[in-house]
This record gives C-alpha cells, structure tokens and sequence, in this order.
C-alpha cells in the first residue's frame, strides 16, 4: 500500500503486524518493519498534529538508531535504507541540500547492494521530490529511472501505475527513445 501511494492503509496493516514482530526477529521482516513505518510516518506528516509529529519523530529516530545497529553487522541490509529516510526527513524539514545528497546515496547503495526494489523507491521518492520544487527535468530523470528499475525488479503494475501518474513525463521518453 506504501508503494502504490496510500500510506493510511499501509499504516492501518502495519499496526495490525505490530504484536507478531517479536515472533521474527531476525528475519527480513524485522529490518523491514522499521524501515517502512518510518517512510509511512513521513508520508503521513502533514495529517499529524504538533505533538503528534514530536512523537513520530521520536518513533522515527529510534527505527533509524536500530537501523544502525544492524548495520555494523551488515551493511548491505540497512545503509541504503537508512539514507533514503535521512533525505525523506531532511524533505519534511526543508534541508533540501541534504534530501538531495541523501536521496543520491540510498540510490547508490542500493544500486551497490542489488536491493533493486529500493533503488527504485529512491528513485521515485528523489522524483517526487524534484515536482515539489518545481524542477521537472530533474524529477523527469530520476522518474525515468525509477521506472527502469521498476521494470528491471518486475513490477510490472508499478510500472504502470508510475506512467499513468505522470504521462507527460513519462510519455516523452517513449517519443525520443524511437527516434
């Protein structure tokens, strides 16, 4: 549900999950909870009140430290995580310079550590992130490459979802790519 743009049910399954994480500990799930309740969080930011959001962060901050415990043990499972969080939240703050360089390093590791999913998630949240500020061809870019990477994992829906969601963005790379 996070993926497809709809953080308020993927948080309503999350909390359904919530009592069953102990009972893996260990498995790839459990490196997978904290990753994603933080970007739901994030998503969600702007329906949150004041002390609201000061607990999120908090939840948020402590997914990221746990994050970084797992990391000394393998990087490859959480560095690339870690980051594309860092440039969510350095978005929701305003320190664009730091969303950009953090949104450029998830997309790096992950490319390194073959999580082929993320890299395109990094992708799509850098593109996302670039229409914010009104910059289209630099949201165009990281957009075409989302959907690559996209197509490349398989995710054919995805795939689909992303070029009805922005067609002229999208649509021109199909033009120029036949001529």
């Amino acid at each position: 549900n996070y993926v497809f743009g709809d953080p308020k049910t993927a948080w309503e399954y999350a909390e359904k999950t919530r009592p069953y994480l102990n009972g893996g500990i260990g498995s790839y799930a459990s490196v997978l909870y904290p990753f994603y309740e933080s970007l739901i969080h994030i998503a969600l930011w702007n329906t949150y009140s004041e002390s609201e959001r000061k607990a999120k962060l908090k939840l948020i901050q402590a997914n990221q430290k746990q994050l970084m415990k797992w990391m000394k043990f393998a990087p490859a499972n959480s560095s690339h995580k870690i980051a594309l969080v860092n440039a969510e939240l350095a978005r929701i703050q305003g320190q664009h310079g730091n969303a950009r360089e953090y949104y450029d390093e998830a997309i790096k590791l992950a490319h390194e550590y073959q999580f082929m999913n993320i890299e395109a998630l990094a992708y799509e949240l850098a593109g996302k992130f670039y229409l914010e500020r009104m910059q289209e061809p630099l949201a165009q870019h990281y957009l075409r490459n989302a959907v690559y990477a996209y197509q490349q994992w398989g995710a054919v829906a995805k795939v689909k979802d992303l070029e009805e969601s922005y067609p002229l963005l999208l649509a021109q790379e199909k033009s120029s790519g036949s001529i």
